[in-house]
């Protein structure tokens, strides 16, 4: 038996969650944006790295990135 799992068997209950997701902060954000399909990637900005330090179009590159573009969370 793993310590602590005693009464595995009792029910329980989330009652809250916290989350930050590209496209918006908290829960509603996140809904919205699956429902509304959105596509929250942007290009690369220059204070999050050097892009043109890691970028290659080749992706076997080793050690390089080869997408301009992702998912960030601001804040």
């Amino acid at each position: 038996m793993i310590v602590g799992m005693e009464n595995e068997d009792e029910p329980i209950a989330i009652v809250g969650i916290g989350c930050n997701f590209p496209g918006g902060e908290g829960i509603e954000h996140f809904w919205k944006v699956l429902f509304d399909g959105r596509n929250c990637t942007k290009d690369i900005p220059g204070e999050r790295f050097c892009l043109k330090k890691w970028y290659d179009p080749d992706q076997n590159k080793p050690g390089k990135i080869y997408t301009r573009r992702a998912a960030f969370i601001d804040g």
